[in-house]
């Protein structure tokens, strides 16, 4: 009986994660109607653990239930976006003055950052004014952004805010993927710009100045919002047009 429990453990959580990066790479997009038989068909799996997941996934705001018709995925919306921010700007501040004064103390910590700052300078190098831009230095950038926040996961010992940011970066990813699946790609510029405010972060928790790094971190996700918000706009807009010409 035991193994079978843990088996069954564990065929739950499985399902439940491949769903969930379904739903956070927008494979599964915003307001997609959720068939329990053909995500268990799909996964070779049993009803039970797709409907378990679905409804874990609910209480993580990722899928919605609705009397007669379901689950779906759930929808984004500007009023979505404004309250991942919200939450952003709170947190993600505190966290960056903890573990900038962590980093001073942990050499293991700061060889991490300081090899991420490499990673970052050279593809500033490369990029320049944005001319440099292509699909390749556009996926370093946003794996510049994921390792950074995993690095604050990483060094965060308070185990409920490393679950609040874990979460909150998931419905992040959500959004970004979301705008990356309607729009192709990210503009040149941008990409030129979080580059440098990534740096500016880095350098600020380097040197030991957590005031400064908490600052960079608030202006990078103010100005992160409003990149996000006109381009969840275009997106959204090209999403409905797509749905309405299929």
């Amino acid at each position: 009986m035991v193994i079978r429990r843990i088996e069954r453990a564990t065929l739950q959580e499985r399902v439940y994660r491949a769903i969930k990066q379904s739903v956070l790479r927008n494979e599964l997009l915003p307001g997609e109607t959720l068939s329990i038989d053909s995500l268990a068909e799909n996964l070779g799996v049993s009803q039970t653990p797709v409907r378990e997941a679905l409804t874990r996934l609910s209480a993580d705001r990722l899928v919605e239930y609705q009397r007669n018709k379901g689950f779906r995925v759930a929808p984004i919306t500007e009023s979505c976006v404004r309250e991942i921010y919200e939450i952003r700007r709170l947190i993600e501040p505190y966290t960056v003055r903890i573990v900038t004064k962590r980093i001073t103390k942990d050499g293991v910590l700061r060889d991490k950052l300081l090899g991420l700052e490499e990673i970052a300078k050279s593809l500033q190098a490369r990029i320049g004014d944005g001319k440099g831009v292509h699909k390749t230095e556009t996926e370093e950038c946003l794996a510049v952004d994921l390792q950074l926040n995993d690095l604050l996961l990483e060094a965060t010992d308070n185990s409920l805010l490393k679950d609040i940011l874990d979460f909150v970066s998931g419905q992040s990813m959500r959004v970004r993927t979301f705008v990356e699946v309607a729009l192709g790609a990210l503009n040149p510029k941008v990409i030129v710009t979080i580059t440098q405010e990534h740096l500016h972060i880095m350098e600020s928790m380097l040197n030991g100045a957590s005031d400064k790094a908490a600052n960079a971190v608030k202006e990078h996700l103010t100005n992160a919002e409003k990149r996000t918000l006109d381009s969840i706009r275009l997106a959204l807009k090209e999403h409905v047009l797509e749905k309405q010409a299929s």
